[in-house]
């Protein structure tokens, strides 16, 4: 859930500055946990089937630090898919599975 001031997290009542998690997005332990996504995934976007250099590894959730957020709550999104995302084109809170029936343009129940 999106907060004006950051991220909101779900499991705990702590807000998150931008700035914040940029830097978390540098730490080494996310860039471990990154490139596992990445290579579980194929290194293809989840949604369009997009593969190469630019995907983007995207927080179905926020539940704490980056690097400590289950796997399944973790895919891989070419960036014209995450962009979407993020710029509300998209409902947040989907499933994996309702986001990609909303890219092939199927209702969702």
């Amino acid at each position: 859930m999106y907060h004006p001031q950051g991220f909101l997290f779900t499991k705990k009542v702590q807000v998150m500055t931008k700035q914040d998690y940029s830097e978390q997005l540098r730490d080494k332990r996310w860039k471990l946990k990154r490139l596992d996504i990445l290579r579980r995934d194929g290194f293809k976007c989840q949604i369009c089937g997009y593969f190469g250099d630019r995907v983007n590894v995207h927080h179905l959730k926020y539940t704490g630090m980056a690097w400590d957020a289950p796997d399944n709550d973790l895919i891989t999104l070419c960036r014209e898919c995450h962009n979407k995302l993020h710029t509300d084109k998209w409902p947040v809170g989907k499933s994996l599975a309702e986001l990609i029936a909303l890219y092939y343009g199927e209702e969702i129940h």
